[in-house]
């Protein structure tokens, strides 16, 4: 064995202050979706400290190449990007413009930071080389898309990848490695907009405009049927309308009603027919009620899937670095989150693994997504340790 997994864990814990310096940096200015200026700034400032050249791509996204960069690359990713939620979780460091790291990314990034530092030190000890990927608009679902479009799976070429998603509330110990269920592992998305486009007038003259309120509402109860009428039970579709907007008041017709939503399949085929089923729905409730109907799908992503070999593979680098009680799997457990790590694990063998950051017990309660959800930052050693042992063997075999 090339490298010893005991000396890369040590050396993880070494830098575990660094670690939580980094995240706690990230955590006090969360940004939200490509608009990532300060988190962007910080990532190569610790980038420059350890002596590790990167490139842009595309808005808000960075590359770094660790090895021989004429050899192919195994791919390491940490997405960047927060959430608009105020947050309330009571730490010191908390964010106070508006947004929170209330899904973990400022962990996910500073453990690629510290496995960044760790693969330095290494580097030259392998036959290969390892690219680290910073990726915006995760939550958006567009950031990672974006970045295969500017070339990250190229130059060099990749020929398989990781990501991590650290997880508080369950009931298993930090640094718990949970394995990746294999093939369809997590959802493909969409989001989806609708606009009804009436006519405005006095609320005590209706009959003088349009409304578009009237068929927002019908669309939004015929969308609920769509899950419970026409797809399969047991599927595992989903479908939420998160918002409806009409910038109206008591005693006015709006003239325009805008819906937004989400929905979610673990098949890419249920996902397209529910699409079309969203439009074909939304433009027949407008021809009843006379307003101009526009649909848009925004952004999605399609299923996560974990390629076998390389999850049996982890499994085992996992056992290596942690010992076997530190590892479970995700057959015990339902993920049904998006991730749009999902277009590089369509274009190369590529495994997404959680790390538990938190037990319930320990008062880690709060779900993802929470605006009080809070992570035990034991975890970054864990995962700083999973990412840079695994890219080390990968590119030994």
């Amino acid at each position: 064995m090339g490298h010893k997994a005991n000396e890369i864990l040590k050396e993880a814990e070494k830098i575990k202050d660094e670690m939580i310096s980094h995240r706690r940096q990230i955590h006090s200015e969360a940004e939200i979706g490509f608009d990532l200026e300060h988190t962007v700034e910080y990532v190569k400032k610790v980038l420059d400290s350890i002596g590790v050249e990167y490139t842009d791509c595309g808005m808000c996204g960075v590359t770094a190449v660790i090895g021989d960069k004429k050899k192919k690359a195994f791919l390491l990713r940490a997405d960047m990007d927060a959430l608009p939620i105020e947050e309330k979780s009571g730490e010191d460091f908390a964010a106070k413009n508006g947004n929170m790291h209330a899904c973990g990314h400022d962990m996910h990034t500073a453990m690629l930071l510290g496995a960044a530092k760790i693969l330095k030190e290494h580097e030259g000890e392998t036959d290969g080389c390892i690219k680290l990927m910073f990726q915006p608009s995760e939550e958006n679902l567009m950031g990672a898309k974006h970045m295969i479009e500017k070339g990250v799976l190229t130059s060099p070429d990749v020929f398989g990848g990781m990501s991590l998603h650290v997880s508080p509330g369950l009931d298993l110990d930090t640094g718990t490695v949970i394995l990746g269920r294999k093939g369809v592992s997590a959802p493909a998305a969409d989001t989806f907009t609708v606009e009804f486009i009436g006519k405005g007038s006095h609320g005590a003259m209706p009959h003088k405009g349009i409304d578009p309120i009237i068929p927002a509402a019908h669309f939004i109860l015929a969308a609920q049927e769509l899950i419970s009428r026409e797809i399969p039970a047991g599927t595992g579709a989903v479908l939420t309308v998160g918002t409806i907007d009409c910038n109206g008041g008591i005693n006015i017709i709006s003239d325009r009603a805008v819906v937004k939503g989400s929905m979610r399949s673990f098949s890419d085929e249920t996902e397209k027919y529910m699409k079309k089923r969203i439009e074909k729905m939304a433009c027949g409730i407008g021809e009843v009620f006379r307003v101009k109907t526009e649909v848009f799908f925004p952004g999605g992503c399609p299923v996560l899937k974990n390629d076998s070999d390389l999850t049996d593979r982890v499994s085992g680098y996992s056992e290596e670095l942690f010992g076997s009680s530190p590892v479970t799997s995700t057959e015990k457990l339902t993920m049904s989150g998006s991730e749009d790590f999902a277009y590089i694990s369509e274009g190369v063998p590529a495994v997404t693994m959680m790390i538990a950051a938190g037990k319930s017990s320990d008062g880690y309660s709060e779900p993802l997504h929470s605006p009080r959800v809070t992570f035990d930052e034991s975890a970054l050693p864990f995962g700083s340790a999973l990412l840079a042992y695994t890219a080390l063997r990968e590119c030994d075999r």
